[in-house]
């Protein structure tokens, strides 16, 4: 009842479409994530007017608004109780391509899907560096809510990298254009400010994120932001970047975009010791190389059983794979050749380069195959590889000795898990297999996590390191960062969003459990 009243009242001031039928409510109860939340109806606007005139709406009646683009978010952080905003229907087109002052620019609205943006600017000579496994799923807008990033950060960087410019609405229903400071609301300036002034002068604060220097992190709020801008407009996008709709909704996005490096190579090396690969990382990286991936043993196993032509040896053993670009490839390969012996690496076989495109794919293939092949191993069963603590980053030289430690957690709980990851920054995706419809695996998650976690921050490490905030994070998110830093924290959540409208609970959530609306049907 309450769906159709307000559904048939935003019908009647939106060119969109508006649904509250059960098959779609259905379909937006779920997305990536391991949970199951059905919304209040789901809403398809057409512009800015209408997210406008829908946020309104959802203020009039204190009603929840979550953005959603790809719905590819395995934090669960597109699902919520009330409207959801799906900008992949209609908003979804690439605005515009331009060049200002020698530097190459994409804009775009929130629903363009990350691989179809990419296509476009490659006949063009460009590319967008971040470049998420998930591209083929995935919506720009979703990708800057979460700073994801990708393999190739270890040289890019993240979505915060290349932001320039956003467009957002604000839960007044306000359209702000960071790079016109006429069109940002006075109340948002001033406390912004004055939030910039206090951090600025915390030294203990400074010295946190100092320290933090070299995690990559999409956890909490971007506060580095308020630090490292100086013009509102730039620190106002941003600290948006990373925010998971919980502080204003996307509609435009300006990124910066680069030239496509001239020749890539792909190596790969099999290591007998997981302690040498990953004391190999720091001399890969400052060779050069742009991506550095890892599969251990476990994982490696795995996908040898189900695809024994991709030549995985039998013995144990784990892998590296690295890639170089551009004309300097050649003089890296080498330097990387002479390291491994120099460092007297033991390693299974030698370092196989690959310089032909097509080789280089099947490479690849060994580290694309590890999550369908968790998805194929629990084929037929109730065990899943959800994304429960799958995304945690740290230091490279901690790498190895967490790494060994968690593997022993896991151990303790009797679970497999897939280990792989983007080693090059620190970042580590653990998969466990897990039954959601087994109620000792339910009461065994929260300790699980407790555990994992609390290794994790003994290494100073990051909940979430490229995938974002959201349902199964929240309740981690003030161990790691400390009292001071969270209530920073809750402040722009505040100045943003007083009544809590945004897609409230997926970023600061006093009384959320990981275990909460888990999808056990």
């Amino acid at each position: 009842m309450a769906s159709e009243i307000l559904g048939k009242e935003i019908k009647e001031i939106v060119q969109g479409d508006v649904q509250w039928d059960k098959e779609t409510l259905k379909a937006y109860s779920t997305n990536q994530s391991m949970y199951r939340v059905k919304p209040m109806l789901v809403t398809f606007p057409k512009d800015d007017a209408d997210v406008i005139n829908i946020i309104r709406i959802a203020r009039k009646y204190a009603c929840p608004v979550t953005p959603r683009s790809g719905g590819t978010s395995l934090a669960g952080a597109s699902l919520n109780t009330g409207i959801i905003i799906d900008f992949k229907k209609y908003m979804n087109q690439i605005l515009d391509f331009v060049e200002e002052d020698g530097q190459h620019y994409v804009i775009c609205q929130p629903g363009v899907n990350h691989k179809a943006l990419q296509e476009f600017i490659k006949v063009k000579g460009y590319f967008l560096p971040p470049d998420p496994s998930s591209a083929p799923i995935c919506c720009i807008g979703g990708n800057v809510a979460t700073k994801s990033s990708g393999a190739h950060s270890v040289r890019y960087g993240t979505f915060d990298d290349y932001v320039e410019i956003l467009e957002f609405i604000t839960i007044d229903g306000i359209l702000v254009n960071t790079s016109n400071e006429e069109t940002i609301p006075e109340n948002i300036q001033y406390r912004l400010l004055r939030l910039k002034e206090k951090i600025s002068a915390d030294d203990e604060t400074l010295n946190f994120y100092k320290k933090r220097e070299g995690v990559k992190s999409s956890s909490g709020y971007n506060l580095p932001a308020l630090i490292r801008y100086s013009k509102i407009g730039d620190f106002l996008a941003h600290i948006l970047v990373s925010s998971v709709g919980t502080l204003g909704v996307f509609t435009k996005i300006k990124l910066r975009i680069e030239e496509i490096p001239e020749g890539v190579a792909t190596s790969l090396i099999y290591f007998r010791q997981l302690d040498e690969a990953m004391d190999s990382v720091k001399g890969i990286k400052e060779i050069g190389a742009v991506a550095i991936e890892l599969l251990n043993y476990e994982s490696l196993k795995l996908v040898r059983k189900e695809n024994p032509k991709l030549g995985i040896p039998e013995e144990e053993v784990h892998m590296l794979l690295i890639e170089f670009q551009g004309l300097e490839r050649f003089d890296q390969i080498e330097k990387l050749e002479r390291m491994i012996v120099e460092k007297g690496y033991d390693i299974y076989n030698e370092v196989m380069t690959e310089l032909d495109e097509e080789k280089q794919h099947k490479l690849w293939a060994v580290r694309h195959a590890i999550l369908p092949t968790l998805m194929k191993f629990t084929k037929g069963t109730d065990l899943k590889a959800h994304a429960l603590i799958e995304d945690i980053g740290l230091k490279i030289q901690y790498l190895a000795p967490f790494i060994r430690e968690a593997t022993k957690i896991f151990q303790k709980y009797n679970l497999i898990v897939g280990m792989y990851g983007h080693v090059g920054t620190g970042t580590i995706h653990l998969r466990p297999l897990i039954n959601l419809k087994d109620p000792k695996h339910i009461e065994m998650i929260p300790h699980l996590v407790d555990d994992v976690y609390d290794l994790l921050f003994t290494y100073g490490g990051t909940i979430t390191s490229e995938h974002g905030m959201g349902r199964n994070r929240t309740m981690y998110l003030e161990k790691e960062y400390g009292s001071t830093i969270y209530n920073y924290m809750k402040d722009v959540k505040v100045i943003f969003d007083p009544k809590n409208l945004l897609n409230p609970k997926m970023m600061i959530c006093e009384d959320c459990k990981i275990t909460d609306n888990l999808n056990i049907i």
